[in-house]
């Protein structure tokens, strides 16, 4: 039987203490209610919020329909 590794993050929303475990890609604090994404890199593991993350997704959206805008100017 494998052991869960608990890691303690913490809340980028408000600084609390998070105990995650492995393998959990998203979770909400208990304290502020943040909606977080837990990031594991190469050297260390922390949390985002979300709504940042949503935020950046909306601008590469915007930034590839003018691409695509431009493309057809182009075109034309």
């Amino acid at each position: 039987m494998s052991e869960t590794k608990i890691t303690r993050l913490l809340c980028q929303g408000c600084g609390a203490d998070l105990d995650v475990s492995d393998g959990v890609r998203f979770v909400t604090c208990n304290y502020c209610s943040a909606k977080l994404e837990v990031v594991r890199d190469d050297s260390t593991t922390h949390t985002r919020v979300l709504e940042e993350v949503a935020g950046d997704v909306k601008v590469i959206r915007m930034q590839n329909e003018l691409e695509r805008i431009d493309r057809e100017w182009e075109a034309e």
